[in-house]
């Protein structure tokens, strides 16, 4: 009967079924099994070329997983799609594929909505590595899209979530969002692509925060184009070859914190729009090309708050600039210098000036300083004597500088070089290391500015641990809780000493139970030798606490009742004398007969009184 089944599955279907587990081999198949109400996870077990379409989600493609286990699925010819889903399929997940030279990689259409793509690869495709028309709230998370002729990923219509995904070497834009609504991108990075990093044209309540765009070898890092209503919050846009963020026709945006340099046009070029708010942004080395500078405002309207800005270093138009913007609501503490010219205004509102220089004019506030000569470097992590389970680290450290220039940062480890850091004014910067030995280091960081200040960080300590300890001990540590709880050898850590990245497996030793001072050796029990507290004693002094079953005899913890029977049988009344002879030291000497402790207690103080207060005799004559 078994066979008989066996062959009736194996003659349904040319996909392995162990449901809700299916696994296929070809685009047929995985379609197949996609169909099948029974396969809930569809697993591809080998890589697949095909012609034309492969995966064609049917429509019970609903609430499932189509996981590639990192095999890959390739066209032939440039044309078809890796993988077509519809309005049919909704709350999927596709996950570890890899779709190349088909025309598109991923293709979501008609509303095909509310699924997961993460860490899938579309690259080499005739066309776009992703296309999203009309489908609504999928969320696109780790993954790649390079190489592909058009763009990397392109989305009209409906809505999307970008998060942490890689565009690169595309012919035309990396990242590029067209009549889109509420589109969420966050911690994504776009790179070397022909035309723009992100491009958002015609969309409304655009979220852009954390992403990078650099090496744009065409137009801008940022694109917004009659998109209103958007935050743009802690972007970095860099070396690209035209501006860093290029807004135009997009009203009522706020930009906060953005940073924008080396890029050969303008660090921030902002036209025709009104704007709420334009705060903490900064720009250096940008507006290597005519006409271009730092923060570009060109005819807008009204500008809401216009604060804490800061230029340095930018050429031709100007640091800060200004030309035809009617009206500044609120500028406050905004610098500019070491630019071509570091304020201009042109045709400034009436309630400010109008004259140019290298002074704060026009409707500006300056109130900070423009010229900073100490340079201070201080380290972040990891923290002062810290203690390192890898062989791998992250450094950190903040350089307040001339914040026209980008401070070029050294870290050296126990005195040798370990790698450069571009540092940012009042900015976090750090750089991974790896492969570093087991062992106490010291670190440090200095930096020099394009102003010929420089700067040295206090040194720190930390420690690489390789290995775990076995029953890690913190000597007299009054926080004992810094001290983690490993296996494999005792180790000591001095009091002031952290631990970071400890990933070892707790060990509780049954007979140390909540003694934290008393170490265990690899029997497990416990070493009632106190090296570390002369007053912690056995379970006498509560260092282990017995079971409830125990008692604390000789300051070891045993078993009650075990004791009693014991001395019984080796100094009783029933004893042999060889037995007498085997008998622990506790038991005491041989008695013929055993009494309660009370009874003894009793006979004892009754003795001590005769001696005490008997009548002495009278003397004989």
């Amino acid at each position: 009967m078994a066979f008989l089944l066996a062959l009736v599955v194996s003659l349904s279907f040319a996909y392995d079924v162990d449901t809700p587990d299916c696994y296929c081999y070809d685009c047929r198949d995985c379609v197949n099994a996609m169909a099948n109400r029974d396969c809930t996870n569809i697993y591809l077990s080998d890589d697949i070329s095909v012609s034309g379409d492969c995966i064609l989600a049917p429509n019970a493609f609903r609430s499932k997983k189509f996981d590639c286990q990192g095999y890959a699925i390739v066209g032939t010819g440039g044309s078809g799609e890796g993988i077509l889903m519809d309005s049919d399929n909704t709350n999927n997940i596709v996950t570890n594929c890899s779709f190349s030279n088909f025309a598109t990689g991923i293709h979501i259409v008609d509303n095909s909505s509310d699924n997961l793509f993460t860490n899938n690869w579309a690259h080499h495709n005739s066309k776009y590595g992703l296309h999203s028309l009309d489908a609504l709230r999928n969320i696109f998370e780790g993954n790649t899209f390079n190489n592909n002729d058009d763009c990397g990923a392109y989305v009209s219509g409906g809505s999307i979530t970008f998060t942490s995904n890689f565009a690169y070497s595309n012919t035309k834009t990396c990242f590029y969002i067209t009549s889109v609504r509420d589109p969420a991108l966050t911690g994504n990075t776009a790179w070397d692509c022909v035309d723009d990093g992100f491009a958002v044209m015609g969309s409304a309540r655009t979220i852009l925060r954390n992403n990078t765009a650099y090496g744009i070898s065409g137009k801008n890092g940022f694109h917004l184009e009659n998109s209103k209503d958007s935050v743009l919050e802690n972007n970095i846009a860099y070396s690209n070859k035209g501006n860093g963020f290029y807004l135009i026709g997009s009203p009522e945006n706020i930009l906060r914190g953005n940073i924008a340099y080396n890029n050969f046009r303008s660090g921030f070029f902002l036209q025709d729009f009104n704007m709420t708010e334009m705060t903490g942004n900064k720009a250096y080395n940008n507006g290597e090309a005519d006409g271009e500078g730092g923060i570009l405002l060109f005819k807008n309207d009204d500008v809401g708050i216009f604060s804490f800005n800061k230029a340095g270093r930018n050429g031709n138009k100007a640091g800060i600039y200004s030309e035809r913007t009617s009206t500044i609501g609120t500028a406050v503490s905004n610098t500019a210098c070491e630019n071509i010219k570091d304020f201009y205004s042109e045709n400034a509102p009436s309630s400010a000036s109008s004259t140019t220089g290298d002074v704060c004019d026009g409707p500006w506030n300056c109130n900070s300083p423009c010229n900073r000569t100490n340079m201070q470097v201080e380290p972040q992590s990891p923290s002062n004597r810290a203690s390192i389970f890898s062989e791998d680290a992250s450094f950190s450290w903040v350089s307040t500088h001339q914040w026209g220039a980008i401070a070029d940062c050294s870290l050296y480890i126990d005195s040798s070089f370990y790698g450069d850091a571009a540092s940012f004014d009042e900015e976090t910067a750090s750089l991974d290391v790896t492969g570093l030995s087991s062992g106490r280091h010291e670190w440090y960081v200095y930096c020099e500015d394009g102003y010929g200040n420089s700067g040295q960080s206090p040194t720190w300590e930390f420690t690489v641990l390789t290995s775990c300890p076995e029953c890690h001990s913190c000597g007299s540590c009054p926080e004992q809780q810094t001290c983690p709880v490993c296996t494999n050898r005792t180790i000591e850590l001095p009091c002031n000493q952290t631990v970071e990245g400890l990933q070892c497996p707790a060990q509780e030793c049954p007979e140390c139970r909540e003694c934290p001072r008393l170490t265990c050796n690899l029997d497990s029990f416990c070493d009632t030798s106190c090296a570390f507290d002369p007053d912690c004693v056995g379970c006498q002094f509560g260092n282990p606490r017995c079971a409830s079953d125990e008692d604390c005899v000789n300051n070891a913890c045993t078993r009650r009742g075990t004791q009693a029977t014991q001395c019984e049988t080796f100094v009783g009344s029933t004893s042999t004398p060889a037995q007498q002879e085997q008998a622990p030291a506790e038991c005491g000497p041989f008695s013929g007969l055993t009494l309660p402790f009370t009874a003894l207690a009793a006979l004892l103080g009754a003795g001590i009184s005769y001696l005490l207060f008997r009548k002495k005799p009278k003397p004989s004559a």
